[in-house]
């Protein structure tokens, strides 16, 4: 014997599929998008390495300099800054001029 569904059961599944379907897009391009950012970082640290370049990076609160030969430099300590500014999720920020 078949099942129907009603019309309201079908377009809380079709929503729920929707929204699901949603994230799943959105995680993918998140994924992606770090990907790319770990190829990126990958890519600057050979070419800097290649060309003898100081690499700076931050861990744990303080500018830290790596020069072939030369070892680790801290170069300063990096205060953090607490905003007095907050925003939620859809916010909208206006950067143009006061005038």
């Amino acid at each position: 014997m078949p099942t129907h569904k009603t019309s309201k059961e079908s377009s809380k599944t079709t929503a729920y599929s929707v929204e699901s379907a949603k994230k799943v897009a959105v995680s993918k391009e998140v994924a992606d998008t770090q990907k790319a950012a770990k190829k990126a970082s990958s890519n600057a640290l050979k070419i800097s390495k290649a060309l003898e370049l100081p690499i700076q990076y931050i861990e744990k609160g303080k500018l830290i300099e790596i020069q072939e030969g030369k070892g680790k430099k801290t170069i300063k300590t990096i205060e953090r800054i607490n905003s007095k500014i907050s925003l939620k999720k859809g916010d909208k920020i206006w950067l143009g001029s006061k005038d």
